[in-house]
């Protein structure tokens, strides 16, 4: 009575971990294909970036006008920002410089009328306004 034991032995990885590793691969695709399209689209997404900074910044100012600045003062000097930041007039280090201020002057939420004309200088400094 010898008995052959039979024992089945499973060829490959159980479904589970072929799931998972599928999963994971897709994800990395995403994570890869994400940083390539990121690459080569870093100008357009800094200028989306700093263009929506700088309507931000333009609405905060609007809200605590100083006295001697109008609206139109603030529309004028932030469209002449875009228009210099879009035809590449403004050297990337001074761009740079105004985005770290930008930040700077929002982490409160709030820019009071010193602000702003600080903000405002900076601006016409950087255009050459």
């Amino acid at each position: 009575m010898n008995e052959e034991v039979k024992t089945e032995t499973k060829k490959g990885m159980s479904r589970g971990c072929l799931i998972g590793l599928i999963v994971a691969g897709i994800l990395v695709i995403i994570v890869i294909g994400s940083g390539i399209v990121c690459y080569v689209y870093q100008d357009e997404l800094l200028e989306w970036g700093l263009e929506k900074t700088t309507e931000m910044i333009a609405l905060e100012i609007k809200a605590n006008l100083p006295e001697e600045i109008t609206e139109q003062d603030v529309d004028e000097l932030f469209e002449k920002l875009k228009q210099a930041i879009k035809n590449k007039e403004i050297d990337p280090s001074k761009i740079q410089k105004l985005a770290t201020q930008f930040q700077m002057y929002l982490e409160d939420q709030k820019i009071d009328e010193d602000e702003a004309r600080a903000i405002m200088e900076e601006i016409k400094e950087v255009v050459e306004f």
